[in-house]
């Protein structure tokens, strides 16, 4: 009963947290009006680029979640496709971490380990996080003198330690011989980049590339809203956003990304309505990326 509860109560913060960033954006910094004129201004080309190029993500990280699992489970691609697009309709409308949850599931299937596929789908989630936090950390040290270097230092030493608190215990782990089987799967999680050393730098180089596209779909985004920010400012400052939209405390990461976005890039002169407008216009596409998952829900793969 306590679990449930504690759940509960999780799920509620992350549909207050939305709510509750929206409503002070509305009454305290911008007026929903200034972001209706900047919509209207919209240019299509440019946002069907967008529209694209986060697809094109989408199915990066499919492939990379196969790549990663192949050695462990027996996968299908297409399945796996599929299971991407659902779970990306599953934490664009639903509070962020559900989509996991059904991806370890369908990996689990009838005969696998649910373990094993939890630490595969978390492990898949980290290559992605840690390529946002080395392109934010370059992005620090490029975009320094914009900043106060003290912040970034605590942000680089923090990301530095924790990845080697992650090298140390796989180091440790692989010593070990575990005699359960739950927790032999679950240390897959670190040790993983010790037993597949190259594919484990072959996954991280991509899930860098996964990102580059990812920051040019959001580039587009301004693109078509009009908005002046030089690709370059995109590459030094949206990792940030990235990083702030991507924690588990919100649903796609609405509200979060409208304040991180004014955070950012009002720093290099964009008002609060035009950063509110690109982050609600990304959202958007997510929306409208979430229908594939939805019309794929409906298919059946064997």
């Amino acid at each position: 009963m306590k679990k449930v509860s504690l759940a509960s109560i999780g799920l509620l913060l992350k549909f207050s947290v939305p709510v509750v960033l929206l409503v002070y954006i509305f009454r305290s910094q911008i007026r929903l009006l200034e972001v209706t004129q900047i919509f209207t201004t919209c240019r299509f080309q440019e946002l069907f680029i967008a529209f694209g190029l986060l697809i094109i993500t989408r199915i990066q990280v499919a492939f990379r979640l196969y790549l990663l699992a192949s050695n462990y489970l027996e996968l299908k691609m297409p399945l796996i496709l599929k299971d991407v697009f659902i779970a990306n309709l599953l934490n664009t409308i639903l509070p962020s971490g559900i989509g996991e949850i059904y991806r370890i599931k369908s990996l689990t299937g009838d005969n696998q380990s649910i373990t094993k596929s939890a630490a595969l789908v978390t492990l898949d989630r980290l290559f992605g996080v840690v390529a946002i936090l080395s392109i934010g950390i370059i992005a620090a040290i490029l975009s320094a003198d914009r900043f106060e270097s003290g912040k970034f230092s605590i942000f680089m030493y923090s990301a530095i330690g924790l990845f080697f608190f992650f090298f140390l215990a796989g180091i440790l782990l692989k010593r070990f011989e575990i005699k359960q089987a739950y927790l032999r799967d679950a240390k897959i999680f670190f040790t993983f980049i010790h037993e597949h050393s190259r594919r484990a730098i072959g996954l991280y180089l991509y899930s860098l590339f996964i990102i580059v596209i990812a920051i040019l779909s959001a580039f587009f985004v301004s693109r078509s809203l009009d908005l002046e920010v030089g690709i370059l400012d995109f590459f030094l400052f949206y990792p940030f956003v990235l990083v702030v939209s991507s924690m588990p405390i919100s649903i796609g990461g609405l509200g979060t990304r409208e304040i991180a976005n004014i955070a950012a890039f009002g720093v290099i002169g964009l008002s609060k309505a035009q950063c509110v407008s690109l982050g609600l216009m990304q959202y958007a596409i997510m929306l409208a990326i979430s229908s594939i998952g939805f019309i794929l829900f409906f298919v059946k793969i064997k």
